[in-house]
């Protein structure tokens, strides 16, 4: 559950981040100080040029569902998972993906919706990266997210706002209709 734990806590950094109008959100997310620079720049630009596309987010709510369900299901893996998180002080792309395939059933929970675990990842910080640079917009921002968020996204999550807050939400188990599929 820590993975989630980050993920929400990343969601508020991104929104933060966004609003005081710094370079790309993601960069406070994955800097542990154990990777090098050249790394993270990587991984920060993988974020950023990751295309968000509706399939994509249909395989990424399945595959967000299938690992809560397994989480919920599989209470000791979740326990192991936080302890793993915990202790490795995980706050990279490369570091959450490793300890995440390390563990066979999460591999198979993502896999079985049509992503695999480095893509389930970037995703996630694409999509909290671009609502949450729209979400500043909305609340008036005039800052220029470009560097951050490929203009192309930000015009997905604006078009697709309501569907991917409540994505997003469910992913953190936050969401107060996580199972309706009405969109």
């Amino acid at each position: 559950m820590r993975l989630l734990i980050i993920f929400e806590v990343a969601a508020t950094a991104v929104l933060l981040v966004c609003a005081a109008g710094n370079a790309s959100p993601q960069s406070t997310a994955t800097n542990n100080g154990s990777t090098s620079n050249s790394a993270l720049q990587a991984e920060k630009n993988e974020v950023r040029d990751f295309p968000l596309t509706t399939a994509k987010l249909s395989q990424y709510e399945a595959a967000g569902k299938a690992y809560r369900a397994l989480m919920t299901k599989d209470p000791k893996l979740a326990r192991q998972l936080d302890a793993e998180i915990t202790r490795a002080g995980v706050k990279t792309i490369s570091g959450a993906v490793k300890i995440m395939e390390s563990h066979p059933p999460i591999v198979s929970a993502i896999g079985g919706c049509g992503l695999n675990v480095h893509d389930y990842v970037v995703m996630t910080y694409t999509l909290m990266d671009a609502s949450g640079a729209v979400a500043a917009k909305k609340k008036g921002s005039k800052d220029d997210f470009s560097a951050a968020v490929l203009p192309s996204n930000m015009a997905f999550v604006e078009k697709h706002y309501e569907k991917v807050t409540k994505v997003l939400g469910s992913i953190s188990g936050s969401s107060k209709d996580k199972d309706d599929d009405d969109d």
